[in-house]
């Protein structure tokens, strides 16, 4: 097996953070599969991990909890404020989360 470099390591990782964006703003889990298929062939490391958890709590917080929302509570006016509200503020706070991992430089 070939050892990456430490330049292609960290390109690979732009691209996972790339893909995280895109799949919150332009193609939502045909961007998310070809970040997990990069990430099957990258080697563990912090960078990674920290995509990894961002992905999961993108998961939670637009996925699973607004499920349960709407499970649990009756489709009034008041629920409709709430649940709009909160995915407005949880997608733009994952969309940040995706922004300062792009950015971020250090591990």
């Amino acid at each position: 097996m070939n050892q990456l470099t430490t330049t292609q390591v960290d390109r690979r990782i732009t691209w996972l953070w790339v893909l995280y964006l895109l799949n919150l703003l332009l193609l939502p889990m045909i961007a998310a599969v070809v970040a997990l298929v990069l990430l099957f062939g990258t080697a563990p490391s912090k960078q990674s991990k920290r995509v990894i958890g961002a992905f999961a709590i993108c998961l939670l917080a637009l996925l699973i909890l607004p499920a349960l929302f709407w499970i649990s509570m009756p489709k009034t006016g008041l629920f409709w404020a709430f649940f709009i509200c909160y995915w407005v503020t949880a997608h733009a706070s994952c969309i940040l989360l995706g922004v300062f991992g792009l950015v971020r430089r250090t591990e």
